[in-house]
């Protein structure tokens, strides 16, 4: 199934490598450089995580679980990655064309009606653009948004769900928006799942032009409980790629691996 409140406000909940199942699909095994004959290493990000300010370090509030309503804020000085970095050890204030505090919110629900366990779930975050202390940058750049929503059902062995994801990557004229559909099916130690992953990315305001990419991945995979904490998961996958005004690169991958827990 696919899990709910994806928000990062609650403080950024862990992301398990070991998940490669095909129904929480967080792992992208393809060779972006050779498939696209780049000269450079490159990632393509698959997954639907809202991760804006990462891991970075932040303040974090949770509300009580109330009739199985539960929220959380977080507030993070300076949302930013490693490489903006100064020579202290601490992060730059006031760079230029850079990101700076972030404010995150989230909502989940989850309910339980004789057999059937809906939950529901809703995030958002303002990123705010820091200022542009030179007075020489561009209108390319602003404030980054993205909210979520998402909603599992599960009854028995069964579970389906259903998430959306919005970006503007802080930038104008620009957004991606992404479509999760998954299901899955346990039965004693095997877990069956599949999930549909449709990503457009419209990115019209770049100084090297617009960049629109269409991307669909279709997943299936298993995981078979050993015991003694023991997982073994594999997955297969294959992705299609529909880039405007180039080619349209696919790819398939298999995918195994094991979790073990004590």
């Amino acid at each position: 199934m696919i899990p709910t409140c994806t928000s990062r406000g609650d403080g950024g909940w862990s992301i398990l490598a070991a998940l490669i199942d095909g129904v929480e699909q967080y792992i992208n095994p393809v060779n972006y450089q050779l498939m696209l004959g780049l000269g450079a290493p490159v990632d393509v990000p698959l997954h639907y995580l809202m991760g804006q300010s990462a891991a970075d370090d932040k303040v974090t509030y949770l509300t009580p679980s109330l009739n199985g309503l539960q929220g959380g804020v977080s507030y993070t000085p300076e949302a930013n990655d490693e490489a903006s970095r100064s020579l202290a050890g601490v992060l730059a204030d006031d760079t230029e064309e850079d990101f700076g505090s972030s404010w995150e919110a989230a909502l989940r629900y989850e309910g339980q009606f004789n057999d059937v366990t809906l939950t529901l779930g809703t995030g958002y975050v303002h990123v705010a653009l820091e200022e542009d202390v030179t007075g020489a940058g561009t209108d390319e750049f602003d404030d980054r948004r993205a909210w979520n929503t998402a909603a599992a059902l599960n009854y028995k062995g069964f579970g389906a769900g259903i998430a959306y994801v919005t970006d503007d990557n802080g930038l104008r004229n620009s957004d991606t928006d992404i479509l999760v559909v998954g299901a899955d099916y346990t039965a004693g130690p095997w877990r069956l799942g599949a999930s549909y992953y449709d990503r457009e990315d419209e990115l019209e305001n770049l100084d090297l032009g617009g960049i629109n990419i269409d991307t669909q991945r279709y997943s299936a995979g298993a995981t078979y409980t050993v015991g003694g904490g023991l997982e073994l998961k594999g997955s297969l996958h294959h992705i299609e790629h529909d880039i405007a005004g180039g080619s349209d690169p696919e790819a398939t991958t298999l995918a195994i691996g094991s979790r073990l827990t004590f």
